[in-house]
């Protein structure tokens, strides 16, 4: 019974027919199934409603009420056993399963009901009651809907007669920061003006007024903060056994585990099965019909790829669910890049959008895209701070909610209008620091674009991941992984298909052989374009697999083991 602690569980008889017969009556068939080895909430508060009934002298099956016996679920008459039992039970239990407890708890020692008047108010006729949370009597039946969820976990004070409490401290209401835009909405999304100032450079000439699209339905303001956790103060109660034991009790608070707190350690962050580091970037589509999806990953296992990075529209939820499935079916790590419109405020519920997914095995979400570019800031000059406004808090959504989130992607280009992208990650981490923000960082690892025309020896290859792991540990003292999620060569009038082919297969290699802890995966752009459903021109010559052409390079990736 791993819903029951060991205490209780010495204390119910072995759930065979004869002694659940003995116990329960008639009702000894629903009983052996709600007592079996499950892990059910429901079952576990119906063995406690049980014992607790053996306690106030109710006693359903006609047993001698009072006595000390484990048959009779007294455990030893319960006189002074009730603090033990409670005891126990404030430890080893889930949230949802001690938030029934204190609900419990609470109607016993507030109203002092009759239990079995209590459970036959709110029980199907012919069945046992469906009790996760205990419902008082002064409830009206149709208020106590059978699959009422459980409660939230509580931490709950049991006072003393001299220390009474009101039975419940309501929690301070969480603000209401829903701040709807006055802005009108395009109809169907189409391209509105909007004023455009650089706040981050004042010196700077004004840039006029860019053209920006949005979706009609971008949620436009910002979520409410959490709750916080409720705290309950039960009074005393008189006139049962029960009454005294709880009386004698203090803080039992539910064992539900702390948060995680401080940087996770390198080797705890996921990886997929048999990780070798190889990665891919998918399609350049925020969406893949699912006959494209069963086209390519054929491929991409025959690749040996382990690592897959993916688009998704802001915080659209859906689009990418049959792609994710069948990554993970194949035993491919997904890598979710949350495309934006450069800097532009993530649209939509992100926090919503990593449970989906962080649910469906996605534990990396990458969060804005090349920032050290003039290309992804409307035409200014890159910022660290405009960059860190906009990526900090999201962010930290993306930790709340489960996932990892991912910082920097920078490009490595050398061309005009892209920064150093080493001077960048390193001001960016120096900002972090000198914010006091560096635990969003606990959670976090660096997204490196890595292109290179020789990429086991150019630094701007996969060397760059110990420029960014030079970085990380002098200011924080600790590494942070490197997943790269865009890199390698394309072929063309410089590179001949050959020399991409044994460029990328010496860099796989490279990650499957030698690479450092820290190094995660380095990812070849890209798989396929217009063949998938992309819809930019630019990047078909760079894809391998093409209408009617496929590059060497997944040949070479193909024998290579």
């Amino acid at each position: 019974m791993q819903a029951i602690p060991n205490t209780l569980r010495s204390a119910l008889p072995t759930a065979n027919s004869n002694t659940l017969s003995s116990l329960f009556g008639s009702e000894s068939a629903d009983a052996s199934s709600m007592l079996g080895p499950q892990n059910s909430t429901g079952g576990f508060n119906l063995a406690l409603l049980r014992v607790l009934m053996q306690a106030m002298g109710e006693n359903k099956s006609g047993a001698t009420t009072g006595a000390s016996s484990a048959a009779n679920l007294n455990l030893g008459g319960m006189a002074g056993n009730p603090a033990l039992l409670l005891s126990a039970l404030a430890g080893g239990q889930s949230g949802s399963q001690l938030g029934g407890i204190e609900q419990i708890l609470s109607g016993l020692t507030s109203a002092s009901p009759s239990l079995s008047q209590a459970t036959n108010a709110y029980q199907e006729p012919g069945k046992w009651p469906f009790m996760p949370v205990f419902i008082p009597p002064a409830a009206t039946p149709a208020t106590a809907a059978k699959d009422m969820p459980v409660a939230p976990p509580i931490t709950f004070t049991i006072a003393k007669p001299a220390a009474a409490q009101p039975a419940t401290a309501a929690p301070e209401a969480a603000p209401n920061v829903r701040q709807l835009s006055t802005e009108p909405e395009p109809a169907g999304g189409i391209p509105i003006e909007v004023p455009r100032a650089d706040p981050y450079d004042p010196a700077a000439p004004a840039v006029g007024r860019v053209s920006v699209a949005r979706p009609t339905t971008a949620e436009r303001y910002a979520r409410p903060a959490a709750t916080g956790t409720a705290a309950t103060t039960l009074p005393a109660a008189t006139g049962s056994p029960l009454a005294a034991a709880l009386a004698s009790l203090s803080n039992i608070k539910s064992a539900v585990p702390a948060a995680n707190t401080g940087p996770l350690a390198l080797a705890a962050y996921p990886r997929p099965p048999q990780d070798n580091g190889r990665g891919m970037h998918w399609v350049p589509t925020t969406s893949t019909k699912p006959a494209d999806v069963d086209r390519l990953m054929p491929e991409l296992r025959a690749m040996n790829v382990r690592w897959v990075t993916l688009l998704n529209d802001n915080s659209n939820i859906g689009k990418n669910d049959y792609l994710v499935g069948q990554l993970k079916a194949s035993g491919i790590e997904p890598v979710m890049r949350v495309y934006t419109n450069g800097m532009e405020p993530i649209q939509g519920d992100l926090g919503a959008m990593v449970r989906h997914y962080k649910e469906q095995g996605v534990n990396y979400f990458q969060l804005y895209n090349e920032p050290n570019t003039n290309v992804e800031n409307a035409g200014r000059e890159p910022n660290v701070n405009r960059y860190l406004d906009a990526w900090l808090p999201a962010a930290r959504t993306v930790t709340e909610n489960g996932g990892h989130p991912g910082i920097g992607a920078l490009s490595n280009s050398q061309t005009a209008g892209v920064q150093d992208d080493v001077k960048f990650m390193d001001a960016t981490l120096r900002e972090i620091v000198k914010r006091g923000a560096t635990d969003v960082l606990d959670r976090a690892w660096i997204s490196a674009h890595n292109y290179s025309a020789n990429p086991v020896t150019d630094e701007r290859g996969l060397p760059r991941a110990k420029d960014y792991n030079k970085l990380a540990t002098e200011l924080l003292g600790r590494a942070l992984p490197v997943i790269g999620t865009e890199g390698g060569i394309a072929a063309s009038a410089e590179v001949s298909e050959a020399q991409q082919a044994q460029q990328i297969t010496a860099a796989m290699r490279h990650m499957r052989d030698q690479r450092e802890p820290y190094n995660f995966a380095y990812s070849q752009w890209v798989l396929a374009n217009q063949t998938a459903g992309g819809s930019d021109p630019a990047w078909e010559s760079q894809a391998l697999i093409r209408q009617n052409y496929t590059s060497p390079l997944v040949a070479s990736l193909k024998e290579l083991t």
